[in-house]
């Protein structure tokens, strides 16, 4: 499908100290999957709650096994109290990843 390659150079962005995914976090999904891209992000359910920072760590550790990255190589750079956020992977094998 032409039109994921398209919005995929939307969601990723290419950085020098790694690539940058916009992702639409959704909490309480009752388990962790990958969704579809929509308005240039990428949404991700998330099986944990939004509270004392649950799901963010939920949503590391998650990327983390589907990226093949470590967690400590991954960090929410915006948007860490909001459903919006900004995730920065200091590996290029976030930006070749099949999965993502």
């Amino acid at each position: 499908m032409a039109a994921d390659h398209d919005l995929n150079t939307k969601v990723i962005d290419d950085r020098a100290d790694g690539a940058v995914v916009s992702v639409h976090a959704m909490p309480r999904s009752g388990r962790n999957e990958l969704g579809t891209l929509e308005n240039q992000q990428l949404r991700v359910r998330i099986a944990a709650t939004a509270s004392d920072g649950a799901a963010n760590a939920e949503l590391i550790k998650f990327l983390s096994e589907v990226t093949s990255v470590p967690r400590s190589k991954i960090e929410i750079i915006s948007g860490k109290s909001t459903r919006h956020k900004r995730i920065l992977s200091q590996e290029s094998r976030l930006r070749s990843s099949s999965t993502v």
